[in-house]
């Protein structure tokens, strides 16, 4: 009688234990039926419909986060040994005109991109309000530290053809066309990097129409120069 209320014992108790197992598959399965997110965000859009039946793989729905923002910016080759970690970003939208929003570069990429000889950089942005919106297009501005002071031109006087960059340099009553190499553009500026000396004056108007060695009326303001 003992040995039988023993095993009597042990089967109850293989099957307690393979009930438990039972009970831990379940939850489970009733767990996989809930879709969570990695992280807190906002549903873009959604991809199937109450009703629909879906399998491990599927595509459920898109989800956005929208605070903060990671936000990728390109800076130009000659720029490229001023940014750093930490620095400050000013950020504008067409969406927001005359509003500024505030970010901090996280990443700075170790290498260029071919196609665009260019720097690629991460910004990350608070965005408290949710004003701004994935996938928008922005204009920043990063605060450098000082350099020495930069030759800049109006914008208007600089041509660009296949990529190279010129200037007409007034010499007299003509003008020299000047190959340039362009830095940044900051509203109406263009800043010139190599090809161009301080104080030199350069035409403004109807540079579509002017060739190397055209004649030219020097203004006022510049003959005063």
């Amino acid at each position: 009688q003992y040995r039988a209320a023993r095993n009597a014992a042990q089967q109850q108790f293989r099957m307690l234990e393979g009930a438990k197992a039972r009970l831990v598959l379940a939850r489970k399965a009733l767990g996989d039926t809930v879709v969570r997110a990695p992280f807190a965000g906002l549903v873009m859009e959604r991809k199937v419909s109450v009703g629909d039946f879906v399998t491990r793989g599927t595509k459920v729905v898109t989800v956005v986060k929208v605070a903060p923002l990671r936000v990728e910016l390109t800076v130009p080759e000659q720029s490229a040994g001023l940014i750093t970690p930490g620095d400050a970003v000013r950020l504008q939208v067409d969406a927001y005109p005359g509003r500024y929003f505030e970010a901090e570069v996280r990443f700075v990429s170790p290498a260029f991109r071919a196609d665009q000889r260019a720097l690629t950089i991460e910004a990350i942005a608070p965005n408290p309000d949710d004003a701004l919106k994935p996938g928008m297009f922005v204009s920043a501005e990063v605060t450098l530290p000082a350099t020495e002071p930069s030759v800049v031109v109006p914008a208007g006087a600089v041509s660009t053809v296949a990529g190279m960059s010129h200037v007409f340099v007034v010499r007299g009553t003509g003008v020299e066309q000047r190959m340039i190499t362009t830095g940044l553009t900051l509203g109406t500026v263009t800043e010139v990097v190599q090809g161009l000396a301080a104080g030199e004056v350069v035409a403004t108007s109807r540079i579509e129409s002017l060739t190397d060695g055209a004649q030219v009326h020097v203004g006022a303001a510049a003959a005063k120069k």
